[in-house]
């Protein structure tokens, strides 16, 4: 077949693929390798990177919602100046009617956090990061349902999401923050357990779990019997 042919005989099969609401990244002949975890035990406590982190400005969510796709994260700085300070009320950022909250690891108390800055495909990301749990604006989370059972998980300090890496589909693979653009490895399928906690699975590889491990979090096989697999809501204040 001549080179133009087979070049537009590309382009319908491409768009056809982006509707359907496939990542960017699933494009990628070979993803970047996933390294599998030495050392360390399932659930352990992170340092957190400190408030020289560096969030830039930061946009709120706008009432009733997160903002929409290429949302982003504002610039990249030096300081933790991203977070707004207003004081909030039942845990209401100020001016809207979006509440923000906490997500407990069960199996050890400690909360998901803003991690240490890093760049994935040459734009803003951070780790994700268990530590105790507080009232700082690096743990406090928007959790919108955009379809039943369905939710997009979005840091309040720098108006970034949970994002899977790459959006890899197999074990190990690092949990991120990065920018909104809700294809399916930034939107978490909800399975409740009977004790009122709950299990996230990204729509990009439903028989993986958002996983404690480290000090950070990963995909891993769904396990019943996995308490680091489960989560509960907290109020956004002590």
């Amino acid at each position: 077949m001549p080179r133009q042919v087979r070049i537009v005989a590309f382009i319908p099969a491409a768009l056809t693929i982006f509707a359907c609401g496939e990542t960017p990244f699933r494009f990628f002949d070979t993803p970047p390798p996933v390294t599998v975890p030495t050392g360390g035990q399932p659930g352990s406590g992170g340092e957190p990177c400190g408030d020289s982190c560096g969030s830039g400005a930061v946009t709120p969510a706008p009432s009733g919602g997160m903002g929409g796709e290429g949302s982003g994260s504002g610039a990249v700085g030096s300081g933790d100046g991203g977070a707004p300070t207003e004081p909030m009320e039942q845990c209401i950022i100020p001016g809207t009617d979006t509440k923000v909250e906490r997500l407990q690891v069960i199996d050890n108390g400690l909360c998901v956090s803003r991690g240490t800055y890093q760049t994935l495909l040459g734009e803003p990301s951070y780790t994700i990061s268990l530590t105790e749990c507080s009232s700082t604006p690096r743990q406090l989370w928007i959790l919108t349902e955009l379809s039943e059972g369905v939710l997009e998980v979005r840091n309040y300090s720098v108006d970034l999401n949970l994002d899977v890496q790459y959006a890899a589909v197999v074990p190990w693979t690092p949990i991120d923050l990065y920018d909104p653009h809700r294809f399916q490895n930034q939107l978490f399928v909800v399975t409740d357990n009977p004790d009122g906690s709950f299990k996230l699975s990204p729509q990009n590889a439903p028989t993986q779990c958002l996983s404690a491990w480290d000090g950070s979090l990963v995909l891993r096989n769904c396990d019943p019997n996995y308490l680091g697999q489960s989560f509960r809501r907290l109020e956004c204040e002590e």
